[in-house]
């Protein structure tokens, strides 16, 4: 292979990576611009330093119940019992870490 097929072999990698990495770029910012229109933000963001929280208090009493995300999954995983529990006790808190959380918080 002469150097220049291979100048211009390394150029057009070069180039594709760029091109990769921006479309990468891209498609993430497009995928949270569409995340927060598809799943609303519940509740209020608290800064707790090193990030925010999102807080969401219902239900009165005690005992306080924690509500976490598993593994990779948003807080809105528990949308659909956290009223349930919330008849019986108050929900507290998840911690922060993966998009927006379905966190509570003592009132």
């Amino acid at each position: 292979m002469s150097t220049h097929r291979t100048q211009r072999l390394i150029s057009s990698l070069g180039i594709a990576l760029v091109a990769l990495t921006l479309a990468g770029i891209i498609y993430e910012q497009i995928g949270r611009r569409r995340d927060r229109t598809r799943y609303p933000q519940i509740g209020q963001s608290i800064d707790i330093g090193e990030g925010t929280l999102n807080i969401f208090c219902s239900g009165q009493g005690s005992p306080t119940v924690v509500l976490d995300r598993g593994g990779h999954t948003a807080g809105y995983t528990w949308i659909s019992i956290q009223p349930e529990i919330s008849k019986l006790t108050l929900p507290l808190r998840a911690p922060p870490g993966i998009s927006r959380m379905n966190c509570t918080c003592r009132r």
